[in-house]
């Protein structure tokens, strides 16, 4: 199948799964196409457009701060979801990482953070691609259930899967998976929820209760940041490695 033929079933699957406009502006961000504005109101309309791409967690905010106004796509890995083709998933992932993998490094090699939330579990899909593409030895995740790790197993390489220890909370009733699998006091996890890939890149986010999560889970509310292993803070004492530290707090709390 050609690159061309590939491009219009990717351009579809984008616009069945985010929207028409929104579909189309995420593929050309992707692709680096530049499209500038040719009047005020296509300008406006691009703004908003962004706007729904970051609500629907396929863009995110990047910087030094909060109040960056940069925007950063996601790996498209989030088609996963809706159980396209793998040879249109490949496609896409691979433009990703011809297009972003290196000015994502920068970022995070820049001790700057990246900014996200999602609505539903399009965290597992940021997860995964890390995991496909960045994780070389090993993956600590600590997470709600055992509903996220069933995802990675549906999607990785024994090779991948076995290197990840996935943790959850006891209090949710599931089947233990696999060795990989363990319990943890629900007081130890919370509504925390982690992934540590290499000890290189950080994910971290909380999960914010939802009343309806029973019948709506897809409008459940995670907020949260991903940093490199240069990220510092500042302390009474000096800065400090970030990454290093939570690490010693996981290693405390898986203990």
């Amino acid at each position: 199948m050609n690159k061309e033929i590939l491009d219009r079933l990717a351009l579809q699957s984008l616009s069945n799964f985010l929207g028409y406009d929104e579909g189309k502006l995420y593929f050309e961000i992707i692709n680096k196409i530049d499209t500038p504005a040719k009047t005020e109101h296509s300008h406006s309309k691009k703004y908003r457009i962004l706007k729904k791409l970051q609500e629907l967690s396929v863009i995110a905010k990047i910087g030094s701060d909060i109040d960056s106004t940069r925007y950063f796509p996601m790996p498209p890995t989030f088609v996963a979801d809706n159980k396209i083709d793998k040879i249109i998933l490949n496609h896409l992932e691979d433009i990703y990482l011809k297009k972003h993998y290196l000015d994502l490094l920068k970022i995070l090699n820049n001790k700057q953070m990246i900014y996200i939330s999602f609505k539903g579990l399009k965290n597992n899909s940021l997860i995964l691609f890390l995991l496909k593409y960045f994780m070389k030895d090993y993956a600590i995740i600590l997470m709600g259930g055992t509903s996220e790790f069933e995802y990675y197993l549906h999607n990785l390489d024994p090779g991948k899967l076995n290197k990840i220890k996935y943790f959850y909370r006891e209090d949710y009733f599931t089947e233990n998976l696999s060795l990989q699998t363990h319990k943890l006091k629900s007081s130890k996890i919370g509504n925390k929820r982690l992934a540590l890939i290499d000890g290189n890149i950080l994910i971290e986010f909380l999960k914010f209760p939802n009343a309806h999560y029973f019948y709506k889970p897809e409008e459940t509310l995670f907020i949260g940041y991903m940093v490199g292993s240069n990220f510092e803070i500042s302390t009474p004492s000096g800065k400090i490695n970030y990454i290093k530290s939570i690490e010693r707090e996981i290693k405390e709390t898986i203990s």
